[in-house]
């Protein structure tokens, strides 16, 4: 792996689930740490939800294996502020050494943070 493709830094939050002051469980957001990436766009598509038309741009993200993570996350990327929600991550050649993760960018997306 070329550390100088890891030239975006990224932040990775995990849904975690909190009680409140009247005993009710609340999900809140917190952050796993700020890591280098790798972030490049992969063609994307438009959907249609009622009588709005939004993009959908698929990413992959290269990131320095780690132990911990999955799908249930949601990266922000630090240069740019985009939002994305992790669909899949895999360690392609097996050896622990990168994770590649298959993240989604909407444009309707809302922020959670």
């Amino acid at each position: 792996m070329l550390v100088s493709k890891l030239r975006h830094q990224i932040e990775i939050f995990a849904c975690v689930e909190h009680q409140n002051d009247y005993g009710e469980i609340v999900n809140t957001w917190e952050s796993i740490g700020v890591f280098w990436a790798e972030v490049r766009s992969v063609p994307g598509e438009e959907f249609r939800e009622n009588v709005f038309t939004f993009s959908k741009v698929p990413y992959r993200i290269v990131i320095r294996y780690r132990e911990g993570l999955n799908a249930m996350m949601k990266i922000r990327n630090l240069t740019d502020g985009q939002l994305f929600d992790v669909e899949a991550m895999r360690d392609p050649d097996g050896k622990r050494e990168i994770l590649e993760l298959q993240c989604l960018w909407r444009e309707d997306q809302q922020n959670p943070f």
